[in-house]
């Protein structure tokens, strides 16, 4: 038996959905899982580790930004969109988990009760792709006469340039992404994908064992500072202004790369999930069957929900009785009530859902899965031709050499002349 590769799509809002009029949403993505030819060795730092370090970063600094006092009230109704974080599982297989969301935003059944999100509503796509130390980025896409596209490369441009932390280039193609599966399903929505690669990735060991961190200062310094750029961006795209709240510590930043992609035994996840330890060892990012990779996910949505947590003017009590608070999910944390707007979805391919098996849209990846609890015992038994064919040969065998030994025996004077 097999079944489908999967696992489960984070998604953040800085705002939660209620019942009101819609309003359009900024989309920012990234690859959540990696993959080896080893399963327990898939780290994937550049591969997608770096991007989810900094995807973390953005929900932390968007958040900061929604809290500022001077703009507490204010965040919804200045901004005309709304933005939605998400961290995409199983795209190591063709892609599975960006067809799935793609799929359930245009058929409509992204959390329809809670959240009310169709791709129409969808004003444009960010997805950042592979990244490293190099300040040289590029930001591809195949729609490059469109507005927003044209709007979301100046902004970068604006932020980049000679003297300053990045270099953004535009490339008018787009390699294989998780935004061609948003593509395949609306070709209009405005798409742009930041990678460090032009025309190839610049990681030599990609689904390698051997894609682990390196250069870790360097590198969180320059995710640092694109959280920054990125967050800035977003809230330009909203009809925002720049905000110097945009930014976070880049101690925080430090200690997310090192949960992800050195040991998750770390001071950061201990404190958010109240654990006095956890597994010493790399955390493996490996997207498999059902729910296979429970600890990471589980990692990632706390530190998500952490990181993107607004407070409440509830007391504990009451936070806990409560399901839904002005659109909230309450959390209580430490004895105060918090808001989070953090949820998630199936990463398994469309085709499971349509029964569509031989599917040349979506990914059919599968996995065998054996229970604990099951045993078997194999006895090997070979065909009654093969049977037949080593008897036969056998036969031939011992008539060859008999016949050898009695042609040896009756020649044996002239084969040893002087022995009597």
């Amino acid at each position: 038996m097999c079944d489908p590769i999967g696992g489960l799509n984070l998604h953040v809002n800085l705002i939660p959905k209620i019942e009101g009029p819609k309003r359009p949403i900024i989309l920012v993505i990234t690859k959540a899982d990696a993959t080896a030819f080893f399963k327990p060795l898939s780290y994937g730092a550049k591969d997608s580790g770096a991007t989810i370090s900094l995807l973390l970063g953005i929900v932390k600094s968007l958040s900061k930004v929604r809290d500022n006092d001077s703009q507490n009230n204010d965040f919804k109704n200045v901004l005309d969109a709304d933005f939605m974080i998400s961290f995409i599982q199983a795209e190591s297989f063709d892609y599975s988990g960006s067809q799935r969301l793609a799929y359930d935003l245009n058929n409509e059944r992204f959390g329809k009760r809670a959240y009310n999100i169709s791709l129409s509503d969808v004003r444009c796509i960010i997805e950042l792709g592979p990244l490293s130390v190099s300040n040289q980025l590029y930001l591809h896409s195949i729609q490059h006469k469109d507005e927003t596209v044209v709007k979301i490369r100046n902004l970068f441009g604006e932020y980049g340039g000679e003297g300053k932390d990045f270099v953004f280039t535009n490339v008018d193609n787009l390699p294989p992404s998780s935004i061609n599966s948003f593509l395949r399903e609306n070709n209009t929505i405005p798409s742009v994908l930041l990678t460090d690669g032009e025309n190839q990735l610049l990681s030599t060991v990609f689904g390698s064992r051997y894609d682990v961190l390196e250069n870790s200062q360097v590198l969180s310094k320059r995710l640092v500072s694109l959280s920054s750029i990125i967050t800035n961006v977003c809230l330009q795209l909203a009809k925002g202004k720049k905000s110097d709240q945009a930014v976070i510590e880049s101690s925080l930043m430090d200690e997310v790369l090192d949960c992800f992609l050195v040991n998750q035994n770390c001071s950061l996840l201990q404190q958010t999930l109240n654990k006095t330890s956890l597994l010493n060892e790399r955390l493996s990012r490996y997207s498999s069957v059902g729910h296979s990779s429970y600890n990471y996910t589980t990692y990632l949505t706390y530190l998500a929900s952490d990181f993107s947590r607004k407070k409440l003017e509830y007391d504990a009590k009451k936070c806990n009785s409560t399901f839904i608070v002005d659109g909230w999910t309450p959390w209580v944390r430490n004895g105060t009530c918090y808001g989070i707007a953090v949820n998630v979805t199936s990463a398994e391919s469309p085709a499971f859902i349509l029964k569509d098996y031989k599917s040349t849209t979506y990914s059919t990846w599968t996995e065998s899965r054996w229970s604990p609890k099951f045993s078997v015992k194999l006895f090997l038994v070979a065909s009654q031709s093969e049977n037949i064919v080593i008897f036969v040969c056998g036969l031939l065998y011992f008539a060859v050499f008999s016949l050898f030994i009695v042609q040896c025996s009756r020649r044996s004077d002239k084969v040893f002349p002087n022995i009597q």
